[in-house]
Protein backbone atom coordinates (compact mmCIF):
# COMPACT_ATOMS: atom_id res chain seq x y z
CA UNK A 1 0.00 0.00 0.00
CA UNK A 2 1.92 3.40 -1.04
CA UNK A 3 -1.47 4.96 -1.68
CA UNK A 4 -2.58 7.62 1.44
CA UNK A 5 -6.09 6.67 1.29
CA UNK A 6 -5.36 2.62 1.46
CA UNK A 7 -3.46 3.63 4.80
CA UNK A 8 -6.16 6.10 6.38
CA UNK A 9 -8.60 3.23 5.18
CA UNK A 10 -6.97 0.04 7.14
CA UNK A 11 -4.51 1.70 9.34
CA UNK A 12 -6.02 2.53 12.10
CA UNK A 13 -3.80 2.24 15.57
CA UNK A 14 -1.38 4.90 16.60
CA UNK A 15 1.98 3.89 18.82
CA UNK A 16 1.71 6.11 21.37
CA UNK A 17 5.46 7.03 22.41
CA UNK A 18 6.49 7.44 18.95
CA UNK A 19 7.57 10.67 16.71
CA UNK A 20 8.18 10.64 13.07
CA UNK A 21 10.09 12.76 11.21
CA UNK A 22 9.79 14.47 8.13
CA UNK A 23 12.69 16.42 7.07
CA UNK A 24 15.28 16.60 4.21
CA UNK A 25 17.94 13.27 4.40
CA UNK A 26 20.98 15.63 4.26
CA UNK A 27 23.69 15.90 6.54
CA UNK A 28 22.92 19.47 7.43
CA UNK A 29 19.61 18.40 8.94
CA UNK A 30 21.83 15.81 11.36
CA UNK A 31 22.08 18.65 13.81
CA UNK A 32 18.63 18.90 14.05
CA UNK A 33 17.39 15.31 13.88
CA UNK A 34 19.66 15.14 17.01
CA UNK A 35 18.18 17.71 18.87
CA UNK A 36 14.81 16.55 17.91
CA UNK A 37 15.57 12.76 19.46
CA UNK A 38 17.16 14.38 22.43
CA UNK A 39 13.73 16.32 23.61
CA UNK A 40 11.74 13.42 22.34
CA UNK A 41 13.94 11.00 24.89
CA UNK A 42 13.63 12.78 27.63
CA UNK A 43 9.53 12.64 26.81
CA UNK A 44 10.08 9.09 26.37
CA UNK A 45 9.07 9.41 23.04
CA UNK A 46 11.07 7.16 20.31
CA UNK A 47 11.85 9.34 17.46
CA UNK A 48 12.20 7.44 13.60
CA UNK A 49 12.59 8.89 10.23
CA UNK A 50 11.85 7.21 7.04
CA UNK A 51 15.68 6.43 6.55
CA UNK A 52 15.87 4.60 10.31
CA UNK A 53 13.22 1.82 8.96
CA UNK A 54 14.81 -0.80 7.95
CA UNK A 55 12.01 -2.53 5.78
CA UNK A 56 12.60 -3.96 2.14
CA UNK A 57 9.39 -1.98 1.25
CA UNK A 58 9.12 1.05 -0.95
CA UNK A 59 10.21 4.26 0.89
CA UNK A 60 6.92 5.74 0.45
CA UNK A 61 5.23 2.67 2.18
CA UNK A 62 7.54 3.37 5.51
CA UNK A 63 6.45 7.42 5.45
CA UNK A 64 3.33 6.43 5.40
CA UNK A 65 3.25 4.36 7.63
CA UNK A 66 5.57 6.51 10.04
CA UNK A 67 2.72 9.67 9.51
CA UNK A 68 -0.35 7.76 10.00
CA UNK A 69 0.89 5.06 13.07
CA UNK A 70 3.09 7.72 14.61
CA UNK A 71 1.76 9.98 17.79
CA UNK A 72 3.29 12.58 16.44
CA UNK A 73 4.89 13.79 13.23
CA UNK A 74 7.33 16.83 13.13
CA UNK A 75 8.04 18.18 10.00
CA UNK A 76 11.15 20.53 9.39
CA UNK A 77 9.74 22.72 5.92
CA UNK A 78 13.48 24.79 6.02
CA UNK A 79 14.78 24.74 2.30
CA UNK A 80 11.04 23.74 0.72
CA UNK A 81 11.81 20.34 -0.06
CA UNK A 82 9.35 19.39 -2.35
CA UNK A 83 8.93 16.10 -0.87
CA UNK A 84 8.68 17.73 2.60
CA UNK A 85 5.92 19.08 1.46
CA UNK A 86 4.33 16.50 -0.30
CA UNK A 87 4.51 14.34 3.16
CA UNK A 88 3.28 17.94 5.22
CA UNK A 89 0.24 17.13 3.27
CA UNK A 90 -0.19 13.85 3.55
CA UNK A 91 0.62 14.39 7.13
CA UNK A 92 -2.20 17.24 7.55
CA UNK A 93 -4.42 15.04 5.07
CA UNK A 94 -4.39 11.99 7.25
CA UNK A 95 -3.65 12.80 11.21
CA UNK A 96 -5.03 15.53 13.55
CA UNK A 97 -3.84 18.91 13.58
CA UNK A 98 -3.11 18.52 16.39
CA UNK A 99 -0.67 15.69 15.92
CA UNK A 100 1.21 17.57 12.85
CA UNK A 101 4.19 19.83 14.81
CA UNK A 102 6.07 22.16 11.96
CA UNK A 103 8.94 23.41 12.02
CA UNK A 104 11.97 25.63 10.21
CA UNK A 105 14.86 27.78 10.64
CA UNK A 106 14.36 31.02 11.95
CA UNK A 107 16.97 32.72 8.73
CA UNK A 108 14.08 30.25 6.11
CA UNK A 109 10.52 31.78 7.44
CA UNK A 110 10.06 34.79 4.76
CA UNK A 111 11.65 32.59 1.81
CA UNK A 112 10.26 29.30 2.47
CA UNK A 113 6.83 29.34 4.17
CA UNK A 114 3.99 29.18 1.32
CA UNK A 115 0.90 31.23 1.80
CA UNK A 116 -1.25 27.76 1.98
CA UNK A 117 0.36 26.95 5.38
CA UNK A 118 1.64 30.43 6.95
CA UNK A 119 -1.33 30.76 9.51
CA UNK A 120 -0.48 27.14 11.46
CA UNK A 121 2.02 27.95 13.98
CA UNK A 122 5.36 27.33 12.81
CA UNK A 123 8.25 26.71 15.53
CA UNK A 124 11.05 28.38 14.54
CA UNK A 125 14.76 27.51 15.77
CA UNK A 126 18.04 28.59 15.54
CA UNK A 127 21.51 26.55 15.70
CA UNK A 128 22.55 30.09 17.66
CA UNK A 129 20.25 29.20 20.82
CA UNK A 130 19.26 25.21 21.16
CA UNK A 131 18.36 25.34 24.69
CA UNK A 132 15.35 27.74 23.20
CA UNK A 133 14.56 25.01 21.02
CA UNK A 134 14.73 22.21 22.69
CA UNK A 135 12.45 24.22 25.33
CA UNK A 136 10.11 25.27 22.48
CA UNK A 137 9.79 21.85 20.82
CA UNK A 138 9.57 20.18 24.22
CA UNK A 139 6.38 22.68 25.59
CA UNK A 140 4.18 21.80 21.87
CA UNK A 141 5.06 18.20 22.20
CA UNK A 142 3.38 17.96 25.20
CA UNK A 143 0.57 20.38 24.06
CA UNK A 144 -0.18 18.01 21.31
CA UNK A 145 -0.01 14.80 23.43
CA UNK A 146 -3.15 16.60 25.77
CA UNK A 147 -4.94 16.58 22.70
CA UNK A 148 -4.14 13.77 20.98
CA UNK A 149 -4.51 10.82 23.83
CA UNK A 150 -8.85 12.12 24.02
CA UNK A 151 -8.83 12.35 20.69
CA UNK A 152 -7.17 9.59 19.78
CA UNK A 153 -9.32 7.14 21.93
CA UNK A 154 -12.53 8.71 20.50
CA UNK A 155 -11.36 7.88 17.42
CA UNK A 156 -10.48 4.30 17.97
CA UNK A 157 -13.58 4.11 20.14
CA UNK A 158 -15.67 5.09 17.59
CA UNK A 159 -14.00 3.06 14.70
CA UNK A 160 -15.08 0.05 17.01
CA UNK A 161 -18.37 0.16 16.31
CA UNK A 162 -19.94 -1.79 13.33
CA UNK A 163 -21.59 1.23 11.76
CA UNK A 164 -18.09 2.00 10.48
CA UNK A 165 -17.68 -1.32 9.02
CA UNK A 166 -20.97 -0.98 7.53
CA UNK A 167 -20.36 2.29 6.12
CA UNK A 168 -17.27 1.10 4.39
CA UNK A 169 -18.89 -1.59 2.81
CA UNK A 170 -21.74 0.35 1.50
CA UNK A 171 -18.77 3.25 -0.05
CA UNK A 172 -16.79 1.15 -1.56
Amino acid sequence: MSYPRDYAVHNKEVNIGTAFVIMPIKPEFDMTLGLITEVCEELEILTQRADDISKQDFIMSNILEGITKSEIVIVDITGSNPNVFYELGIAHSLRAKHCVIIITQESDIPKTTPFDIRHWSILQYSYNNKPLFRALLKKRINESRKFINCEEFMTRLLRSYTFEKELTRLLY
